[in-house]
């Protein structure tokens, strides 16, 4: 019996090993900020460049301010050496004190009358503060220009020289005011003791001339006291210089080169962000269309 032959089949292993491979494609990956910049330097390095060039415009084009400083010295320093210690600690309490007048309300007059300023306008621009270890006070004044901050910093520091010295005068006229009335109080009682001991049979003893002495020396004293309170009324004599200018206003800062240094910095601090988020997405296109698919 004849049996049909069939034809043997190759093994699927030798179709596979003459099949041609299948070309594989790398899956994008993810791109960092630093490496994203230095594949993209154009894209992000122009938004630093735009905003550098936006701020120095701004800084240049704006009008600066000027700040302009005078000094005004606390007390006298023409005292006894072995007292001078205390007298500097001292008047370095009153300079802290009296810096605090600058906005006192005379004050701000007398500088917005020198300067033609509205008060408001003079307060917001004038400030004064102590110098740490020293009898100084420091008058700051800021203005539209140079020769406006120097003005104002002058009649702030006169302003508040007038005023300090107008309250020392005001309170050192009440206390004579009141040894002035207390001194006259005794020349009446004085007077009074004498005109008992003359009316009495003692004119001649020793009582009734001193009752006379008492009264003169009573009367010279009241005179004297009366001179006083009347100078110190009419403004003809002062308070020891309790507050001098020492050095007076002579120039002012601007302010065009701090601003225009704090505008670049802002600006080159937000490019970088700026610049390096536009290189971070131009990098990761590809993983971006990825997604999406």
């Amino acid at each position: 019996m004849l049996h049909a032959v069939h034809p043997t089949s190759e093994p699927s292993t030798s179709i596979e090993r003459f099949a041609e491979p299948e070309a594989t494609t790398a899956a994008p990956v993810f791109v960092g900020p630093l490496e994203s910049g230095l594949r993209h330097p154009a894209i992000a390095l122009i938004p630093v460049i735009l905003l550098v060039a936006a701020a120095v415009a701004v800084g240049l084009l704006r009008e600066p301010e000027y700040t302009s400083q005078a000094r005004v010295s606390v007390g006298r320093v023409d005292v006894p050496a072995y007292t001078l210690q205390g007298v500097v600690v001292g008047n370095s309490t009153l300079a802290a004190g009296y810096a605090r007048a600058i906005s006192a309300q005379p004050v701000v007059a007398t500088a917005a009358r020198e300067t033609r300023l509205t008060e408001p306008e003079a307060r917001s621009r004038l400030s004064a503060s102590p110098v740490p270890g020293s009898t100084l006070i420091r008058v700051d004044a800021e203005g539209d220009s140079e020769a406006a901050a120097i003005q104002l910093a002058n009649a702030g520091a006169k302003g508040l020289i007038a005023y300090i010295e107008q309250i020392e005068l005001a309170q050192q006229q009440t206390g004579l005011l009141a040894e002035y009335r207390q001194s006259r109080d005794l020349v009446d009682e004085a007077r009074r003791r004498f005109a008992r001991l003359q009316e009495s049979d003692e004119k001649d003893t020793a009582r009734v001339r001193q009752a006379r002495v008492d009264l003169e020396l009573a009367r010279l004293r009241t005179s004297g006291l009366k001179t006083r309170v009347r100078f110190d009324t009419a403004g003809e004599t002062g308070l020891n210089n309790v507050l001098q200018l020492l050095a007076p206003a002579v120039e002012a800062d601007s302010d065009r080169s701090s601003i225009l240094q704090r505008l670049i910095l802002i600006a080159v601090a937000a490019g970088a962000v700026l610049g390096a988020g536009l290189s971070l997405v131009r990098a990761n296109r590809g993983l971006r269309r990825l997604r999406r698919a």
